[in-house]
């Protein structure tokens, strides 16, 4: 008994089909009668549909098939398509340019690859202040990141400000006294916007009436 391994076996152009399809699609091409040939890749084209069943009956779909078992066929079939359907010629089909990944150092993985353009960006600035506010909200952004990479809400601005120190190449430099937690305070009001939206109206009043009991103590109390 002779057994068939994968190894061995001519790769296939359209896995998604599988290979009896590319078999079946082989012998189509040798068939001399031309209209036998037609009724067989006609079939062929049938099954390919019911290999794919959540494609629906339509001229986009039925294009898409036609080009692709024209694909298998390393485009030797001599067929007839239908007349509303485009065969795009092997000539023509450009094969897609591979994407270059953006080259990230991984000790700053965590801020996120647009971070570093911001800092790109902000290091081409000439004016000294417009540099340091653009340093500063980036510095913010930052740390907000890194709490949600850590999960922890305490986090150092030092390692922060060094940080972005090294990234820039030490173009741009953060002051010690400078506050990272504008976005934070920010994403911390946002925050609390929702959970009063989530509660139901009598909940809103609820906490309404306690906010004004509270405010009223305190004025008369101070």
């Amino acid at each position: 008994m002779n057994l068939e391994y994968n190894s061995l076996r001519e790769p296939l152009i359209i896995p998604e089909y599988g290979r009896h399809v590319q078999k079946l699609v082989e012998y189509a091409i040798t068939i001399k009668d031309d209209e036998q040939r037609q009724i067989f890749v006609d079939m062929i084209i049938n099954m390919m549909y019911q290999i794919l069943p959540s494609a629906r009956p339509s001229k986009e779909v039925a294009e898409r098939l036609w080009n692709h078992i024209m694909r298998i066929a390393d485009y030797k079939l001599e067929v007839a398509p239908p007349e509303d359907i485009v065969i795009v010629t092997k000539e023509k089909r450009q094969k897609a340019h591979q994407l270059k990944y953006p080259k990230t150092d991984p000790k700053y993985k965590h801020y996120g690859y647009h971070v570093q353009q911001l800092i790109e960006k902000a290091s081409t600035l000439d004016d000294p202040e417009k540099r340091e506010a653009f340093a500063n909200a980036i510095g913010s952004y930052m740390k907000m990141a890194a709490r949600t990479w850590s999960h922890e809400q305490n986090v150092n601005d030092e390692i922060i400000k060094n940080d972005l120190r090294a990234i820039s190449n030490k173009r741009l430099d953060l002051s010690d006294d400078a506050s990272l937690d504008y976005l934070g305070n920010i994403q911390h009001v946002q925050h609390r916007k929702k959970q009063h939206k989530a509660l139901s109206p009598s909940q809103q009043h609820a906490g309404k009436n306690k906010n004004r009991k509270r405010n009223h103590k305190r004025k008369y109390t101070n």
